[in-house]
């Protein structure tokens, strides 16, 4: 668990992405900088030089605090993600005070926005996946109904696909490249075959938590209250160099 390699991206408004960018600088004793291009970026580094982004998404539904406490509709500058570089164990102090930051410097979250979770799987092998899917099967049940999963947001992150269970478990996949035919069966890009993400856990819906309490009981709270919608995803890298032969695609496809 210590040397778990993770991403985080979180979804909020009420903070324009300059000034998401300016908090992250001011709590590592760095500087923030306009980055652009198409999600009209800004960054900021921390003390290992790492680079820290508030960029623009299109899903969030933008609004900002007024005087009297209320919140009204927003600009564009308001659509704020933060995604973070590769971060650790080591990393957990930080990321939680640049959140206690963005928030008390005016950011709140929607029901429109989300928090991503992108967890290093290169070290796994065919087994532990195929036991990690099988074990969201058996649970995710029981999981969709404790958080209390909105139907409307099913959308974003499908249950196990039945079929996928069925093969992986029957045919039993050695090494990666076996599994990743099994997983990614089907779907192609421009002739080549998906082979970077695997999205396996659930998409979570919880009610606003009580200041302080953190989100399914883990040690790493984000105080930010309100809806938040987690997406756990599983970045798969020592898959991505096994992906199949480009296909020629034809000039203007």
């Amino acid at each position: 668990m210590r040397t778990q390699q993770f991403g985080i991206e979180m979804e909020m408004t009420g903070i324009t992405r300059e000034r998401a960018a300016q908090v992250i600088a001011g709590h590592f004793g760095t500087t923030s900088h306009f980055r652009g291009g198409v999600y009209d970026a800004y960054e900021a580094t921390d003390r290992q030089g790492r680079v820290w982004k508030a960029v623009s998404d299109a899903s969030i539904t933008c609004q900002k605090k007024t005087v009297s406490g209320g919140k009204v509709i927003a600009g564009r500058s308001y659509s704020c993600e933060v995604v973070s570089p590769i971060l650790t164990y080591a990393d957990i102090t930080d990321l939680q005070e640049v959140v206690r930051q963005l928030r008390h410097a005016g950011a709140f979250v929607n029901k429109s926005c989300g928090i991503h979770i992108h967890v290093d799987a290169s070290k796994h092998t065919p087994a532990t996946l195929t036991n990690l899917v099988n074990l969201m099967a058996q649970k995710e049940d029981i999981l969709y109904r404790a958080l209390q999963i909105a139907p409307d947001r099913l959308q974003y992150c499908k249950k196990v696909n039945e079929n996928l269970l069925e093969v992986i478990n029957r045919r039993k996949p050695q090494t990666l490249p076996e599994l990743a035919d099994m997983w990614y069966a089907g779907f192609m890009i421009r002739g080549m075959r998906i082979t970077t993400v695997v999205d396996i856990v659930v998409l979570i819906y919880t009610p606003p938590l009580p200041k302080g309490q953190s989100s399914l009981g883990c040690s790493t709270p984000l105080p930010m209250r309100g809806r938040l919608n987690p997406i756990f995803s599983f970045v798969w890298h020592s898959v991505s160099r096994h992906s199949a032969r480009k296909k020629p695609v034809a000039e203007g496809a």
